[in-house]
């Protein structure tokens, strides 16, 4: 998808707000293989970003720099708008007036610099079959090595029905603006010692259908795993230049529980395809605070994926849809985990982001 004028001008704009010379430079040489001289030398660093985008755009790895740049600097909400408008960022259309109208005291470039540090602590969980790659669900980095997700997703790996050495922590999952050049991301395995803590959901939940039992206080539905490599202490990609970013990890929740009519947000891997950011509401919260009832659009592979707040809080874990699978009933909820129960439920220290 070649670049239009006004989306040119606005990555050109990004690139000199992020990066000084010598860092566009490094950019350049380590994430791509590219050497600017060979590009421009012209003296003018505006010519210069211009040249490399130009260049970028005729050569074809347009999608490639963009995608780059926001690796090395994944909290640049001027980056993060270029990439929405190639489709290589989560789509926050209406973003603006949900905020004017719910939180005004959230400037919308804080918001977009906070989601794209987000964005690179979020993965796709998947397993290697004997017929190929099975994604399982989303988790989300709580510590340099540690990722939380739903207990139901990676089940086997306590019963012993999945081998850890088979299990891929998928960060960085994008396809290119016409969805024909696929960036595979960085994959992740679990470490020797990866079960860090758990606890099951409750088994009227396996059963499925409508009921209004309620879970026990230790049937939160999450599992805490160990990564290998810690991810969270490094840069974005696969390589990457001195200066850039390191990928971080999502912050504990605050003890305030999450209430109906609260906004929630959640960021998935939605039927294991790149990550998507869907709005909802709280309806309802269970009567001993286990679990909440919300309307944001999810389905298969979106359980584990991490709920927030407007002010992207971490609120919630997404678990599961409406129980009633009936053909006739139109689903009316989803529903999560509170992550405050979650998080009361960890020894101390268990996790880099209760310490």
């Amino acid at each position: 998808m070649a670049i239009d004028g006004r989306t040119a001008f606005q990555l050109s704009e990004a690139f000199l707000d992020a990066f000084l010379p010598d860092q566009l430079d490094q950019l350049l040489y380590y994430r791509l293989d590219k050497q600017r001289h060979r590009i421009s030398m012209k003296a003018n660093y505006e010519a210069i970003v211009f040249d490399v985008i130009r260049a970028a755009d005729a050569e074809g790895w347009l999608d490639r720099l963009v995608v780059a740049a926001r690796q090395s600097r994944p909290s640049h909400p001027g980056l993060q708008s270029c990439a929405q408008r190639r489709q290589l960022a989560v789509e926050t259309s209406g973003l603006e007036s949900i905020l004017n109208a719910r939180a005004p005291e959230i400037h919308p470039a804080r918001f977009r610099a906070g989601l794209g540090a987000l964005e690179g602590q979020v993965c796709r969980i998947e397993a290697n079959t004997r017929v190929g790659t099975q994604a399982l669900g989303t988790g989300f980095l709580v510590g340099p090595d540690l990722c939380m997700t739903s207990y139901h997703v990676v089940h086997e790996l306590f019963s012993g029905g999945l081998r850890p050495q088979d299990v891929r922590l998928r960060f960085d999952f994008k396809y290119s603006a016409t969805g024909d050049a696929l960036f595979p991301g960085t994959v992740f395995q679990l470490a020797d010692d990866w079960a860090v803590a758990s606890a099951p959901n409750s088994e009227f939940e396996r059963r499925g259908g409508e009921t209004d039992e309620l879970p026990a206080a230790d049937e939160l539905d999450f599992a805490v795993l160990r990564v290998a490599g810690s991810p969270g202490r490094q840069p974005i990609g696969e390589s990457f230049e001195p200066a850039a970013a390191r990928r971080g990890w999502v912050d504990a929740p605050s003890p305030t529980r999450v209430n109906a009519g609260d906004d929630i947000l959640v960021l998935q891997h939605l039927m294991g395809r790149p990550m998507r950011l869907a709005f909802g509401k709280v309806i309802e919260v269970n009567g001993n605070a286990t679990r909440v009832k919300h309307t944001a659009d999810t389905d298969q592979g979106s359980s584990g994926s991490p709920c927030f707040t407007l002010g992207l809080n971490l609120a919630a874990i997404h678990q599961a849809g409406d129980p009633n699978r009936e053909p006739w009933h139109a689903p009316s909820y989803n529903r999560a985990v509170p992550t405050a129960k979650v998080f009361s439920m960890l020894a101390p220290g268990s996790t880099a982001a209760s310490g």
